[in-house]
């Protein structure tokens, strides 16, 4: 009885509408114009969750404009989806939210609570820094325009005096609301000076009720308002005059401010004076060491109203409003990037050596990197590379790994393949034993090959020289020409093995792709912002996109890679660091569990609402051919598709030239498409699931469900012979052995395609696991689990380079349960280390169901403390 009562993700068993949606559970994140609600499944399901509504509508606000009531609206999410992000709301209003839960039997009792979105800073109606309407020796009169309120009245308006006494350089500043100046909480702050912000003073402080539209305002007219002395200005001095706006509610402030005026004196000293100081003082992101964390006191990249950085918590948001803005948005951003002939041309010198080698671009000789002249040639200074800028070409690989000897570099990006879609993008400059470049020996030690890059280690010696130098190639195989990367999550984990193995005390990093653009550049922008989100909590991507290109022409090629960026950055923001040393784990693991007193959660439990929420959601575009007519009896279900871009299509074709098979292609920690994931064989496709392990090379098949359960109206049927030769379609299946434990049955065949004899024939060895029941998320043995994995492996290493077809009911859950431990025990062995969050996301990646449920995930890590405390009797 207790079976039948539990959830099972891969049946249906529905026997009553749900219960209600615990209130408590109800979780969310209020931002100005979203909301991020959270809850959890009832804890009476009473069946399989099939669906969740979610619904809300505006009933108070703040904001005259907002019409309240306002419409009800309703969204629907799918099962495992127990989040969802409300976008387009308004500031400062209140929403009634409910949420309820359905079965195949209907909807269950509804959860209420009432969400109040932020406020958000007051919008200032300034195009441009407006010119003074008049000016004497002691004032300056600019026009004041009143600022919008947004989710909140404006409360109050400051008009801000910056000054300068000449002797001191002012650094321009361009303030969006998150760099105003705080708002004085006595008169002597007023008049003082505030650490982290420029000399100031408030000259004025004005009700809302004075400016009912744009009104001129003498600064220095020596009068005094609300307090505020508005001291005459002083001849000799310079001055930068701001003016602010704030809004309150419920002990909220958000305010903004906006330069209005700027001193004639101080723009004409300024525009020199500013480039010399981004050099003098280090201020660019780009100079110094990323592995030197958090030096930069502050950021050079706040440089204007317009394109101000985000603060990290607010990135979601951003990037969010920039994908639905039917105004300014990422196209509109990208296109107004600088050129190369635009300002910032005095960037330090960037750590990230670009090569470029086969490119015929001038480069600017105050940036290219100078080699020390050969004795024999006066001219042997030269090398097509600068700081920022490609790949190496066969007569210029002395000058490639002299430059590496010159600049003590330890670590080389490789952003490209040698040969894409049929053509040569890079030579090969390195050996794959021991070879001499001019004066220069390049040994390779080691090679380590995983599913998106691949790590070289050479030693490198010169003639003349007595020490060696090691380097590290690291070549990222998984980046498209003129293209991006489906998902982040392979390239930020690259991007960490590279900071993590560069020696602090080492050169430059050496990066090139093909064209020493596109790819570089997005490397290049990755690696900056993600240490200036670490160190200062803020990005400015477009602003360091501008200064690359800048540099060089093209540095970011396509609006897709811009966007990239923006997504990379906040994957990176959401999900942290989450890979664990195995010394660690145990100690880690057991503080993941404690449930905290006050939030009545755990850090695991966040941790799977953390990849919930960064899962992609599949559109119905992404799944067309599945959703094609005449594959349609082809899916066990239509509610687990897989995607177009990870289908593993047949090769060997019937009659009916049908190639489509409901099964995706997974990378492992070590190789790329290692699995091959699909449902239980129905009636009709065992012929075509015969064909798929032949076609691609399968020497293993995992069977994770039981015979004769079902989610539909076709049971799990047996698609392999008991006895002797089967034919299924153009193939035969030969039973060559079978031996049963209490955990296994494990059976070998011998698979043949009649239609293409030539090949051979294929010998697939079959695992039936036992120990998983039905009706269980988790299988019933961790051991067992282990044992099973264990002879899946062992049997792979025999077998060389096949593929291991794996399989469950639905191919979701239970599937991506065993691949998710494969490739930890993966990273055990290699890497001595657990990351269960990076395994499960890249499984993720490409099919949403994989590891379905907070059980499975926690079995993963119970899988991981197994297989440790195994290694540590052994």
């Amino acid at each position: 009885m207790m079976a039948l009562c539990s959830v099972n993700t891969d049946s249906v068993i529905s026997s009553a509408v749900p219960g209600g949606i615990a209130p408590e559970s109800l979780t969310f994140t209020p931002l100005d114009d979203m909301i991020f609600l959270k809850w959890e499944e009832p804890v009476e399901p009473n069946g399989l969750i099939t669906q969740y509504e979610i619904s809300y509508q505006s009933i108070e606000s703040f904001d005259p404009s907002v019409n309240v009531p306002g419409p009800r609206r309703t969204v629907s999410k799918l099962k495992n989806e127990t989040y969802h992000m409300f976008s387009g709301l308004h500031p400062g209003t209140t929403y009634l939210v409910s949420v309820r839960a359905r079965t195949a039997k209907g909807f269950g009792q509804t959860a209420l609570t009432e969400i109040t979105t932020n406020i958000s800073a007051p919008a200032f109606d300034y195009d441009d820094i407006p010119s003074p309407l008049s000016e004497s020796e002691s004032t300056i009169t600019v026009l004041l325009r009143p600022a919008l309120g947004r989710g909140a009245p404006v409360s109050t308006y400051h008009v801000v005096v910056v000054e300068e006494d000449g002797s001191r350089q002012v650094k321009r500043r361009e303030l969006g609301h998150q760099d105003c100046f705080p708002s004085p909480s006595s008169q002597g702050e007023a008049q003082g000076r505030s650490g982290g912000v420029p000399p100031h003073y408030y000259t004025a402080e004005l009700p809302p009720s004075s400016l009912p539209e744009a009104t001129p305002f003498t600064v220095g007219d020596n009068h005094t308002y609300n307090g505020y002395w508005n001291t005459p200005l002083d001849p000799s001095k310079n001055y930068l005059i701001y003016f602010q706006a704030a809004s309150n509610f419920r002990g909220e402030t958000r305010i903004n401010c906006i330069r209005i005026f700027n001193a004639l004196s101080v723009c004409l000293c300024l525009c020199p004076a500013e480039q010399r100081s981004s050099v003098n003082e280090s201020s660019s992101l780009l100079g110094g060491s990323p592995r030197r964390h958090c030096r930069r006191k502050s950021s050079p990249y706040h440089t204007g109203q317009l394109h101000p950085a985000v603060r990290v918590a607010d990135l979601l948001q951003h990037i969010n409003q920039m994908k639905t803005s039917e105004g300014y948005g990422f196209k509109q951003e990208y296109e107004v990037r600088t050129s190369p002939s635009g300002q910032a041309q005095t960037l330090c010198e960037i750590c990230v050596f670009v090569f470029y080698l086969m490119c015929s671009n001038h480069l600017d000789d105050r940036h290219r990197v100078k080699l020390h002249s050969l004795l024999a040639d006066p001219n042997s200074d030269y090398v097509n590379a600068n700081y920022i800028d490609v790949r190496p070409k066969q007569d210029m690989i002395y000058d490639f790994w002299r430059m590496v000897w010159q600049e003590n570099c330890y670590s080389i990006v490789m952003i490209t393949k040698l040969v894409e879609v049929g053509r040569m993008k890079c030579c090969k400059y390195w050996p794959d034993d021991s070879e001499l470049y001019g004066d220069i020996k390049i040994t390779l030690l080691k090679t380590e090959t995983l599913a998106e890059y691949t790590v070289r280690t050479f030693a490198m010696e010169r003639r003349g020289y007595p020490a060696k130098h090691e380097v590290c190639q690291f070549h990222f195989t998984s980046w498209p020409e003129h293209g991006v990367p489906y998902h982040a999550t392979g390239l930020l984990a690259f991007l960490r093995r590279v900071k993590a193995s560069t020696p602090p005390d080492a050169g430059p990093v050496v990066v090139h792709c093909s064209m020493g653009a596109g790819r570089t550049g997005c490397y290049i922008v990755l690696d900056v912002m993600l240490d200036m989100a670490e160190c200062e909590g803020v990005v400015d991507i477009y602003n360091c996109v501008k200064t690359l290109c800048s540099r060089r022409i093209n540095m970011i090629q396509t609006e897709e890679q811009y966007v990239f960026i923006h997504d990379a950055i906040l994957e990176a923001c959401l999900c942290g660091e989450t890979a664990i040393p195995v010394s660690e784990f145990a100690l880690t693991y057991k503080d993941m569990l404690r449930v905290d007193t006050q939030s009545n959660t755990s850090q695991l439990r966040e941790e799977f609402q953390t990849l919930n929420s960064v899962t992609p959601h599949l559109d119905v575009e992404e799944c067309s051919v599945s959703l094609l007519p005449r594959n349609r009896e082809k899916n066990r279900s239509m509610d687990v598709l897989p995607p177009d871009r990870a289908l593993a299509f047949l090769v060997s074709t019937e009659s009916d030239g049908n190639n489509y098979i409901n099964a995706a292609l997974m990378d492992s920690f070590l190789r790329p498409a290692a699995f091959v994931v699909t449902p239980h064989p129905l009636p009709t496709t065992t012929g075509d699931f015969w064909r798929l392990v032949f076609d691609y090379g399968c020497t293993s098949i995992v069977m994770l469900n039981q015979l004769n359960q079902s989610n539909s109206a076709w049971p799990c049927l047996q698609y392999w012979p008991e006895t002797g030769m089967q034919q299924f379609g153009p193939m035969t299946v030969e039973l060559l052995s079978r031996s049963t434990d209490d955990d296994v049955i494990t059976r070998l065949f011998r698979v043949n395609n009649i239609t293409r004899l030539q090949e051979g024939h294929l010998v697939v060895r079959h695992f039936q696991f036992l120990r998983w029941s039905a009706y269980r998320d988790i299988p019933d043995s961790k051991k067992a689990f282990l044992t099973l994995l264990a002879q899946v492996q062992k049997w792979q290493r025999e077998c060389g380079e096949g593929r291991t077809v794996v399989h469950c009911l639905n191919g979701g859950g239970r599937s991506g349960t065993f691949c998710a431990c494969t490739m930890i025990m993966e990273m055990v062995r290699h890497h001595s280390m657990v990351d269960v969050f990076y395994a499960v996301k890249t499984l993720r990646n490409s099919k949403p169901n994989m590891v379905e449920t907070m059980e499975q995930y926690r079995f993963c890590y119970d899988l991981a403390l197994e297989y440790l405390d195994c290694l540590e009797v052994r």
